[in-house]
This record gives C-alpha cells, sequence and structure tokens, in this order.
C-alpha cells in the first residue's frame, strides 16, 4: 500500500481510539460524580436535589443531557489524540484542566449557573477534580502512536 494510505489509516486508528479513549474517561468521570458523594457520605445538596428530581420527571431530556455529555467526552478525547505531540498522563491531566476552564467560562453562563459557575461554586469546586480525573483516565487510555512501515519497504529489507 502506499504510505499516504498508510498514514489516514493510522490517523483514523488513532481517531478511533481517541473516541474510545474519550468515552471511557467519560464514563469514568460521570461514575465519580454519581458516586463521590455516596462514597464520601455527604448529604445531597438542596442544588443537587431540585436537579435530580427535575431529570427524574423528564428521562428523555435526562437521556438526551447523559448522550450529549458523552458524545462531547468522546469528541473531546479524539481531538485530544490528534492535536496532541505526545500522549501521556500529564498532559492528560492539563487537557482535562483545559476543559474544565471551557466548561466554567462557557457552558456554565449558558445553562445559568454563572460565570465559573458562580451561582453553584461547589458544583464548579466538584466539577474540577473530576476533569482532571477525565484527563489522566484519557492519557492513560490515549494511544500514544505507533511506528508504521509499509509492508513492501519491510519485505524488500
Amino acid at each position: 500500500m502506499p504510505p499516504e494510505v498508510l498514514a489516514r489509516e493510522a490517523a483514523r486508528r488513532k481517531l478511533a481510539f481517541g473516541l474510545q479513549a474519550g468515552l471511557i474517561a467519560t464514563l469514568l468521570m460521570t461514575g465519580l460524580l454519581v458516586a463521590a458523594p455516596l462514597l464520601a457520605g455527604w448529604r445531597t445538596s438542596q442544588a443537587a436535589a431540585q436537579t435530580i428530581a427535575q431529570l427524574r420527571a423528564h428521562p428523555l431530556i435526562a437521556l438526551a443531557a447523559l448522550a450529549a455529555h458523552l458524545t462531547y467526552g468522546a469528541a473531546a478525547g479524539a481531538l485530544f489524540t490528534v492535536g496532541a505531540r505526545a500522549i501521556n498522563v500529564t498532559r492528560g491531566a492539563l487537557y482535562g484542566l483545559g476543559l474544565w476552564g471551557v466548561a466554567a467560562a462557557i457552558y456554565a453562563p449558558l445553562v445559568g449557573l454563572g460565570f465559573v459557575a458562580s451561582h453553584q461554586p461547589a458544583l464548579a469546586a466538584v466539577a474540577l477534580p473530576l476533569h482532571v480525573a477525565y484527563g489522566v483516565a484519557l492519557g492513560a487510555f490515549a494511544p500514544r502512536g505507533e511506528i508504521v512501515q509499509p509492508l513492501d519497504a519491510a519485505a524488500s529489507a
């Protein structure tokens, strides 16, 4: 096969593995979000209780929000694997920190939480380590690259 075809196939595989790593990291982050208060014995805040009640009352909206969250996490994983020069846990953690910054500065105001979730500062504080955990998982599970040699060149050597 021509080298450009091999390079394209390697990039496609890297993108697919990045999507998978992003989905795994998002599932881990979401699981921690749900389990952390229960494991720590925290009481559910009033805002969290209201959110849970609203989601239970509107399961289709909850399902759509979860699907969007998982899709965004998978896409962010693909973006990381394609865009990063080197993939490791430290770079993943920094990437997760950057995603938290985007969430706090852009998404939080859009959904009525205020800049850096100023209306719900505890949510912003909880979301920070969760996004770093996402990045650590992403750095651990994402493909680190591989050396691809054309079969014809390897056979003739």
